[in-house]
């Protein structure tokens, strides 16, 4: 051929105003994206800091409680055991009288006041900073505002009081046939299922049984950062 001869040759650019391929929009893409990737249940609503703060508290006198209670255990044990308590005033001030000397002498009482302190003050923070912030507590109001505080503690401890009775009161549960290698199965199960809620129970129960051993508290801390609760 002539044109093959000559060794020429023909060099054509050609521009269309709209592809013979139509490109696929944003949206389309992130459809078929989100196919392939399961929503996620809502994370556990997270309480507030004033809540927070008195559940603290609650969990203070609790611990406190738990400690006079073995303190008077250890020193009038004895005498309940062998049935010769006396229930008369004067031996009733007696024991008190004894008990707080044996808290004084040891430091315990002090211990237990910056126990309580902590959270305290972490109420008065969470709870009354509004009255704080403005400057409403000073002058004619500090009374009127630590009379406000007294009660408010006052009331919440005899909460959280109520609560240690009534566990203190309960019958005690029936044994239980899962052991701990079954309990974490049953978690992890939850947890693969998105049944959070179930999986937290599994975890504090197997950490209730024996909470000496460490890779109980391991694993529920991995669960706690797996829902987000960091503060746990």
């Amino acid at each position: 051929h002539v044109y093959v001869e000559a060794r020429s040759y023909l060099f054509l650019e050609v521009e269309m105003h709209h592809p013979l391929i139509p490109k696929r929009p944003a949206s389309v893409l992130a459809e078929r994206i989100s196919e392939y990737i399961p929503p996620r249940p809502p994370l556990p609503r997270r309480l507030g800091g004033a809540e927070r703060a008195v559940q603290d508290f609650h969990l203070q006198t609790a611990t406190i409680t738990d400690t006079l209670l073995q303190e008077y255990r250890e020193l009038f044990g004895d005498t309940v055991a062998s049935g010769a308590l006396s229930e008369s005033t004067e031996a009733v001030d007696e024991r008190r009288r004894q008990l707080l000397f044996h808290l004084n002498s040891s430091g315990k009482y002090h211990a237990f006041k910056e126990q309580l302190k902590k959270a305290v003050v972490k109420i008065v923070r969470e709870k009354y900073l509004n009255q704080i912030g403005v400057g409403k507590v000073g002058g004619d109001n500090s009374h009127a505002f630590l009379s406000e505080l007294y009660v408010f503690l006052t009331d919440e401890m005899h909460a959280g009081l109520r609560k240690v009775l009534s566990l203190e009161d309960a019958a005690p549960p029936p044994p239980s046939v899962l052991d701990s290698e079954l309990l974490r199965h049953f978690a992890v199960e939850a947890e693969v299922c998105r049944d959070y809620e179930l999986a937290d129970r599994y975890y504090k129960e197997r950490v209730s049984r024996a909470d000496h051993v460490a890779s109980h508290w391991y694993d529920y801390g991995v669960f706690c950062l797996l829902v987000g609760n960091l503060d746990k």
